[in-house]
């Protein structure tokens, strides 16, 4: 039986992040975007391991590149304190509530049934090709998403 800290990197490499990439997304474990000309749309997987299992979550935010000096892509797990906006994606699904997903050892990756995929709550919330950030008019932080990321029905 494979462990579930064996599964879950192999899933990430093998299943997760191709399908973010397919999604329209860059970037690698634990931190891909969504290009955009003007934010950095960020989406960081958090992950919550145990001795028999791992958890994990996303965290969602929007940085103006404006306000982002730097080349390279803010962190999304690391709060800055100009972000535009920023949530877990649970709290941008139908549900309202942190959603975590869980790996558990076994012979094959499998998430808990009960929950949509990682990759389709992240199509849920408005990842993919041809999507751009757009932050709401004179909203500078909240819980609310970007229009632009809630732009397709939740497929959950």
């Amino acid at each position: 039986m494979t462990t579930a800290h064996e599964l879950h990197a192999k899933g990430l490499r093998e299943h997760l992040a191709p399908a973010l990439r397919g999604l329209g997304l860059t970037g690698r474990h634990p931190a891909f975007l969504l290009p955009d000309e003007d934010h950095w749309m960020l989406l960081g997987l958090v992950e919550r391991p145990a001795a028999d299992r791992v958890a994990f979550t996303f965290g969602l935010s929007l940085v103006r590149r404006a306000d982002w000096a730097a080349p390279a892509p803010p962190d999304p797990h690391t709060r800055y304190g100009f972000e535009v906006w920023r949530a877990r994606i649970g709290e941008v699904l139908p549900v309202g509530e942190d959603v975590w997903w869980e790996v558990l050892p076994g012979p094959r990756w499998q998430l808990t049934p009960s929950r949509p995929s990682g990759t389709t709550a992240c199509r849920s919330c408005g990842a993919g090709p041809g999507r751009t950030a757009r932050p709401p008019a004179g909203r500078t932080s909240g819980t609310s998403p970007p229009p632009s990321w809630r732009t397709s029905t939740p497929r959950c």
